[in-house]
């Protein structure tokens, strides 16, 4: 008997082919000026685009593991984080007079990637339910 696909694990799924298809662009995007106030900026193309799709890929794996989902949760919240931190390092350097100078939209990227890393913990929290009423995810 197979397991019907859960909400967790299909939108964990669309996540994961969303991080696959972005390291895609970083791989393939043409090279824009590293900015030193944006800490991802820094990190070389192949080994974005590599961390991207690696961890679109375990995403993908994992979020079909009954009770190893936690794995795609930490793979899916990686990447984001990685962004969150670079922006919020920028927006530090954009109040503080001095090279490097971050901007002011950084602070709206951040905003962006922090909102992703919250709809990704929401996700995680989602309590499963099967058919019959019980709580799938205690089974």
């Amino acid at each position: 008997m197979t397991r019907d696909p859960s909400k967790r694990s299909l939108a964990l799924t669309c996540i994961g082919l969303s991080f696959l298809f972005q390291g895609l662009v970083v791989l393939t995007d043409p090279l824009v000026p590293p900015d030193h106030a944006v800490l991802h900026m820094m990190i070389p193309v192949h080994v974005r685009a590599f961390l991207w799709t690696g961890c679109g890929l375990v995403t993908i794996i994992w979020a079909w593991a009954k009770h190893w989902q936690w794995v795609a949760v930490v793979a899916a919240v990686v990447m984001p984080l990685e962004r969150l931190i670079s922006y919020l390092w920028s927006t530090l350097h954009w109040l503080i007079p001095g090279p490097p100078g971050g901007t002011a939209w950084s602070l709206v990227d951040a905003g962006r990637w922090a909102s992703l890393v919250a709809l990704i913990v929401v996700i995680a929290g989602w309590v499963e339910w099967d058919r019959a009423g019980g709580d799938a995810d205690d089974s």
